[in-house]
């Protein structure tokens, strides 16, 4: 398989990949994280205003 060679400077760009795909993914596991301890503190908040009712 050969590469076409790129007609513009866009396709060239377009053809290097994005540099930080990793830390993306990562941002995104600790922003999921975060939500999932702000629930947990809602719940517990909610357990400790309402005696366990929820």
């Amino acid at each position: 398989m050969r590469r076409e060679k790129a007609q513009t400077t866009k396709d060239a760009q377009d053809a290097i990949p994005p540099p930080h795909r990793r830390k993306l993914r990562q941002n995104t596991f600790s922003e999921v994280q975060l939500e999932q301890a702000e629930k947990a503190q809602e719940k517990a908040a909610a357990k400790y205003f309402f005696g366990g009712a929820t």
